[in-house]
């Protein structure tokens, strides 16, 4: 009896190793629920295959996302030792948003941010009910590969490492266009902080960026500020309540690259918070 205990015990402990480890470095592709700003939010997983953006792995293990005792969400691109490749990050709302002020705060050199990595802020079409229409408003992060040296030694520099993006609506695998967009470059910022708004209307999207994590930015603070409206000359789809538009953040490697151009980590922490739309 005493022999088949000590066997038990050790089939156990060897389980629970095994668990434990996949656990750790992610594994398993599954979704992995986590709590930040007050809601529900899904921590997104693809170690096993890579997948998009960009045709990467992601890790939802408790070293590549997390939210620490301040309520900052962490995003990281990092190498993951025992996958023997670099991971990505990625996580969406359960619930779906709605019409307000959605006040993302972010602590991270965004102005300095690696030419190979992209961090994306952004409404996103989930509608299970109807899975092959898409939607997305973005405010994304990345100078795509810029700078980069020809083969004759030019060297191609970016025109801007900040964008506002809002896409046409597109069905099953169209490949999405871009219905209107705007730019900036974004300047150093000595404590690496900022706060990016956008104010989801019915008829409209504003996006607000300022220097400092400030709700209310003076103009001083000011960094960029882009209006987007359907008119005449440019009509626009706006994205709707009712279309089940989920707030996501991901942090990934563009153009299919293995690794940031330096091979160092990379991390974000992310703050979040809404004001309803008030109607009138």
């Amino acid at each position: 009896m005493r022999k088949e205990l000590t066997v038990l015990m050790v089939v156990c402990l060897i389980l629970i190793s095994t668990l434990g480890s996949k656990t750790a470095v992610g594994l398993e592709d599954i979704e992995k629920q986590i709590w930040f700003s007050g809601q529900s939010w899904i921590a997104e997983s693809s170690d096993k295959s890579p997948r998009g953006p960009g045709a990467n792995y992601f890790s939802n293990s408790n070293d590549t996302v997390w939210v620490d005792n301040d309520g900052w969400l962490h995003l990281k691109i990092r190498k993951e030792g025992k996958l023997k490749k670099w991971v990505c990050s990625s996580v969406r709302s359960v619930l779906p948003a709605d019409y307000g002020v959605h006040r993302f705060y972010v602590v991270g050199d965004l102005a300095h941010l690696d030419k190979n990595a992209v961090l994306g802020i952004f409404l996103y079409r989930m509608d299970h009910e109807q899975i092959d229409m898409g939607g997305e408003v973005d405010i994304e992060f990345s100078t795509w590969g810029l700078p980069k040296t020809l083969p004759g030694g030019e060297v191609i520099q970016p025109d801007n490492n900040m964008q506002y993006v809002v896409w046409k609506p597109w069905k099953g695998a169209e490949n999405p266009q871009i219905a209107d967009m705007d730019c900036y470059t974004i300047q150093t910022s000595q404590n690496q902080c900022s706060t990016h708004t956008l104010i989801w209307k019915p008829d409209l999207l504003q996006f607000d960026s300022c220097y400092g994590h400030l709700k209310y930015p003076k103009p001083e603070n000011l960094m960029h500020s882009w209006i987007a409206r359907s008119t005449l000359q440019n009509p626009i789809q706006m994205p709707k309540q009712e279309e089940r538009m989920h707030i996501m953040f991901n942090l990934w490697l563009n153009e299919n690259v293995p690794f940031p151009s330096n091979k160092q980590e990379i991390e974000i922490l992310i703050k979040y918070d809404y004001e309803p739309f008030q109607q009138g």
